[in-house]
């Protein structure tokens, strides 16, 4: 009878643990981010590889911050992938007190066009276009979700992005683009943008 009460409740212990671990997880709200990064976000030495990683790890019904620590590559994919959003993910390169800028920390968009699927905002980071042919041309489309472009943004692509044209500007749209998923047709959302800094 002793062993089976001391049975249940090493059940019941385990039990709660997982619960409790699970919650942990799912109410994630910071990360660390770089090329390479193969952990769960929780530091910049278990930092994640990728902004896919970022949506799978974050809360998203909640204002979330991820940390870029490194140089940050995006692949020419949709960078969340499902869903439609309540919060927002801020990318910036200055937590608790480090600058990771002065080590080289920044973002390199290839030139497509992103749709994100939640708030968005860039703040104290260093965004770059990859683009090694003519054009570093990068498209952000907010559907309908707030994007800012926060302070301490630097914009760059040397000749590749020099602006006058949408395949060579940082563009904001904020709406849909036909050419990404299947988007809304005809909307009566507002569009919700702020440029705070930038080139």
């Amino acid at each position: 009878m002793k062993n089976r009460l001391f049975v249940c409740l090493g059940i019941l212990l385990l039990s709660a643990l997982l619960a409790l671990s699970v919650c942990a997880a799912g109410d994630k709200t910071l990360v660390y981010l770089k090329d390479g990064g193969s952990g769960d976000g929780s530091s910049p030495d278990a930092a994640l590889g990728s902004m896919k990683d970022v949506y799978d790890a974050l809360d998203l019904s909640k204002d979330c911050t991820a940390v870029v620590c490194g140089t940050l590559t995006t692949p020419k994919e949709r960078i969340a992938f499902s869903g439609d959003y309540a919060g927002t993910v801020t990318y910036t390169s200055v937590y608790g007190g480090t600058d990771y800028r002065t080590s080289g920390a920044k973002i390199v968009f290839m030139p497509y066009a992103y749709a994100f699927s939640c708030g968005t905002a860039f703040e104290n980071v260093d965004l770059v276009s990859g683009s090694t042919g003519s054009n570093g041309g990068i498209v952000c489309v907010a559907q309908f979700h707030p994007f800012t472009l926060g302070q301490g943004v630097t914009i760059t692509g040397g000749d590749n992005l020099t602006g006058g044209t949408i395949a060579k500007s940082f563009t904001i749209v904020g709406g849909c683009d036909k050419s990404l998923g299947t988007p809304q047709t005809t909307s009566a959302k507002d569009a919700n943008i702020k440029v705070l800094s930038g080139d």
